[in-house]
C-alpha cells in the first residue's frame, strides 16, 4: 500500500521482444488509463526512457505517479473457503 503523496517509478518495455520468456510491452496509454484520477492516482511524468545491457537497447517507458490524498483504502474482505 502506498500513502497518500506516496509515489511510484514504474520502468517498462515499450517494444515487444522476438523472444520467450520476457515481459511484454507496455504503452503509455495502458499506463494513463491504469494510473488515473478515478483509481487515486496523479500522473506527474511518463517519458521515453532505454533498458541498456550488453545485448543491446530496448525502448521503455518511464514514469512517476503520485498517490491523491483523495483515494480510499477499499475494504479487505475475506475468503469464506480461506482457513
Amino acid at each position: 500500500m502506498l500513502e497518500p503523496g506516496g509515489r511510484y517509478y514504474p520502468l517498462a518495455f515499450a517494444a515487444e521482444l522476438p523472444a520467450p520468456d520476457v515481459p511484454r510491452a507496455v504503452t503509455e496509454t495502458e499506463l494513463r488509463a491504469h494510473f488515473n484520477a478515478q483509481s487515486g492516482w496523479r500522473v506527474l511524468d511518463v517519458r521515453a526512457a532505454e533498458f541498456v545491457s550488453r545485448v543491446g537497447v530496448v525502448p521503455a517507458l518511464c514514469a512517476c505517479f503520485e498517490r491523491s490524498s483523495a483515494w480510499q483504502t477499499p475494504p479487505i474482505t475475506r475468503n469464506p473457503h480461506a482457513r
